[in-house]
């Protein structure tokens, strides 16, 4: 290089060098040249190759564009103004990219990273194969996340990513192969006794056929009977439980053989919807029906005790301290009409009642 005229600081720490460069037969041309932040060359394309004797140039950080400026000495001089517009690597970090159905329609679209250089993300996607992929989003290169709409379950779907800058895209690229195919929604458990409840769950049109999972443990091991159930129908009676454990059920559903993930599960008390006792307890509860103050009286020698109102589907709704003796007083105002169940403990042992709260 003869002289230089302009250094730009470009972005990921480039530097940008114009000036007049000594060529064949000691002709000069205006060039740039490219450099790293350790001031090693980087490749770029050329687009002078006239002699000159001056040069300057200038850098657009937005738009990516090194415009520069020479007066030339062929024919006559003159002023000719050009431009270049540079094309920095993509350095991708993304990985874990991911699909999975939602609903019967979409589908959500996960990754994680990042693509360094890009102004943007372009999302495609492709059906049935992988041959005809089409731009369905532009995203800030900020977002890791993206819900596709409008599709067909059961239909096989390809969508990939790739980070952009100006229209030019990065050198990566992260396809995912999936097919839309929606989770059964489970619905609250309904007929719950001290030993069984009817698990439910919305039976979705074109189902073949849904797998029912019931356990005591979150999953980690299975009621006996319900670790996979294969069942063509929206409900499922499960006995032989433990009174006082709490149940966790979950499904997913089938069609056309293709496989949904696990519905959100659904936790479910099993509790008495009768009276029911460990022990001798001698307690009595009235009124009930009840609309207001519901009585406790326990025995006259006995200890404080405790008591609770549950739904009949398993739900905590009120905790209360018990006096000694009789004529201990529980507020039910706040409760909503209908039934429910009042458990009494003292002394190690404890008592149930079915109880029906009426209007206030």
């Amino acid at each position: 290089m003869v002289t230089a005229h302009f250094v730009s600081v470009l972005p990921g720490g480039k530097i940008a060098v114009g000036g007049d460069f000594a060529g064949y037969n000691n002709v000069s041309s205006p060039a740039f040249v490219l450099l790293d932040g350790q001031g090693s060359l980087i490749p770029v394309e050329d687009p002078f190759d006239s002699a000159t004797v001056a040069l300057s140039g200038a850098y657009n950080k937005k738009s990516n564009i090194l415009a520069m400026t020479g007066y030339f000495e062929q024919d006559h001089a003159q002023i000719i103004s050009s431009g270049a517009k540079l094309v920095f690597p993509i350095i991708s970090s993304v990985s874990d990219f991911n699909a999975h159905a939602t609903s019967e329609s979409s589908m959500e679209l996960s990754w994680t990273g990042s693509y360094s250089g890009a102004d943007q993300i372009v999302v495609e996607r492709s059906t049935p194969d992988q041959s005809n992929y089409a731009k369905i989003a532009t995203l800030l290169p900020s977002v890791t996340s993206y819900q596709a709409t409008a599709l067909n379950e059961v239909t096989p779907y390809y969508f990939r990513i790739t980070g952009g800058n100006g229209g030019y895209a990065g050198t990566s690229l992260e396809d995912h192969d999936t097919t839309a195919i929606a989770p059964e929604v489970s619905l609250a458990a309904t007929d719950i006794t001290t030993s069984s409840f009817t698990a439910n769950w919305n039976y979705l049109a074109g189902t073949d056929s849904t797998m029912l999972q019931v356990s005591g443990d979150n999953f980690a091991t299975f009621v006996p009977g319900r670790e996979h159930l294969i069942t063509k129908s929206g409900a499922n009676s499960v006995t032989g439980l433990q009174d006082g454990k709490a149940y966790q059920y979950r499904v997913k559903r089938f069609r056309n053989e293709k496989v949904s993930d696990y519905s959100l599960p659904i936790t479910v008390n099993v509790i008495t919807g009768m009276e029911g006792s460990n022990g001798m307890l001698d307690v009595h509860v009235y009124p009930n029906p009840v609309g207001g103050t519901l009585i406790v009286d326990l025995p006259g020698n006995s200890v404080k005790g405790t008591a609770t109102i549950h739904s009949v589907r398993g739900e905590l709704v009120g905790n209360y301290a018990l006096g000694e003796g009789s004529h201990s007083k529980i507020d039910t105002h706040t409760l909503s009409p209908g039934m429910f169940i009042l458990t009494i403990y003292n002394g190690g042992s404890y008592r149930k009642f079915k109880v029906i709260k009426e209007q206030n």
